[in-house]
């Protein structure tokens, strides 16, 4: 068997092994044949890319990998010989690089090429790439013989490369198609969250509802009754100390009716321009008796100027809320910091404690109505703060360490 008659053997070997649909082996089988069978001392292999109108260099042997990503080739035949065979879908065999005006001149004086071919790796009706070859070591004349073979190979090569590439294309189509119905799945379960809170706040809230106008009548008569006795035999005189305590859980009770009724029937929020910094300042101002009675110190930077379009009432009681609860998460004292900043389309509000922290256990529910771990909360304090930033179309995240306290950041955005 003749020499040439050998390396067809060969390459209908190779050409065998090109059924596999993983496009790396394919393209490193192909160029295989083209060195290691035919013989050529080096070999570049070029993809086209439909999208972007070129021919990339997408695998070579024998050539510099910090070279291959910048060898380039528009898909036009007066930018390079390469570019002329894929377009002319035929191939070319080149003896002179150095002086052929078809070449381009500045890859070959990066390769150092002196002689070439370019041949076309055709599929069922397009051409999807050239491999491009030489012999720059050896020095060895390209013979008809080797460009023969080359062009017998790579007319089965762009097949195989073909259908690599439509595997890929179905596997990156078969991933996102995956993706979306994960995606579709993750937006049905949230929805169905959402319906179920949803009706399970309606019914929390008619319930609140009821519980706060059976409250508030009996309370009435009792407040009034409280004060008549307090009047008649002069209590705060005599008894301050009893009188003060049945002051105190009467002002409670109906605190406790307040948040009931704002839970169940939120007024609707009358948006205004309106100084975050501002209603921050005025809101905390409210519970520093309370933090000097409990050792606690308040830090406060206050950008200036930060207007949002907001209900400043529906402001002052989401800060009021989320100090209260700091201020309460360090009944042995500690420091209060409170900050507001000016982001790119939002403001921020960042509200944090020194006391114990959330516990990981618990943290998913920190926003839900009724859930609290005081002794006397209700639980309702987070459920609003959560439901005024939303109505205001901003987000709230909660940062806690165990023992180090917790941070609230709420951002609202400055655009009316």
């Amino acid at each position: 068997m003749s020499g040439y008659d050998e390396r067809l053997t060969a390459l209908y070997e190779i050409s065998r092994s090109l059924q596999t649909l993983d496009l790396e082996e394919v393209l490193r089988l192909i160029l295989d044949g083209v060195t290691k069978t035919i013989g050529f001392d080096r070999a570049r292999l070029y993809l086209v890319d439909e999208k972007e109108g070129v021919l990339k260099c997408r695998m070579a042997v024998g050539v510099d990998l910090d070279l291959i990503d910048s060898i380039v080739f528009p898909l036009e035949p007066e930018s390079s010989v390469v570019a002329r065979a894929a377009c002319e879908r035929r191939p070319y065999i080149i003896r002179d690089a150095l002086n052929d005006p078809r070449v381009n001149k500045e890859v070959v004086e990066k390769l150092k090429i002196k002689s070439f071919v370019a041949v076309p790796m055709i599929g069922r009706e397009r051409v999807v790439g050239v491999i491009s070859a030489d012999n720059l070591h050896s020095q060895r004349e390209i013979t008809e013989e080797d460009f023969k073979l080359l062009v017998t190979f790579v007319n089965q090569a762009g097949v195989a490369i073909e259908n690599a590439e439509m595997y890929e294309e179905l596997k990156e189509l078969n991933r996102s198609l995956e993706e979306r119905v994960r995606e579709a799945m993750r937006e049905l379960e949230e929805s169905h969250r959402q319906l179920m809170q949803s009706e399970k706040l309606a019914a929390l809230g008619r319930i609140a509802a009821g519980i706060a106008h059976e409250l508030r009548n009996p309370l009435s008569s009792i407040k009034i009754l409280f004060h008549s006795l307090v009047e008649e035999f002069e209590l705060d005189k005599k008894r301050p100390e009893d009188v003060e305590v049945m002051r105190s859980q009467i002002e409670r009770m109906e605190e406790l009716i307040r948040r009931f009724l704002d839970f169940a029937r939120p007024s609707a929020p009358l948006p205004q321009w309106v100084d975050l910094s501002e209603v921050v300042e005025n809101t905390v101002s409210l519970l520093e008796h309370q933090m000097r009675g409990s050792d606690i110190s308040l830090r406060m930077e206050l950008a200036p100027g930060l207007v949002v379009f907001a209900d400043r009432d529906h402001l002052r009681q989401m800060i009021f809320n989320l100090t209260l609860n700091a201020v309460q998460a360090m009944p042995e004292g500690g420091e209060l910091r409170i900050r507001t900043e000016r982001l790119p389309g939002e403001a921020l509000v960042e509200i944090s404690d020194t006391g114990e922290g959330i516990p990981e256990e618990i943290m998913d529910r920190i926003f839900e109505p009724f859930f609290s771990t005081k002794e006397e909360g209700i639980g309702l304090g987070l459920s609003i703060v959560e439901r005024i930033v939303k109505e205001h179309k901003g987000r709230i995240e909660v940062e806690s360490s165990p023992g180090k306290g917790a941070t609230f950041r709420v951002y609202l955005p400055i655009e009316g």
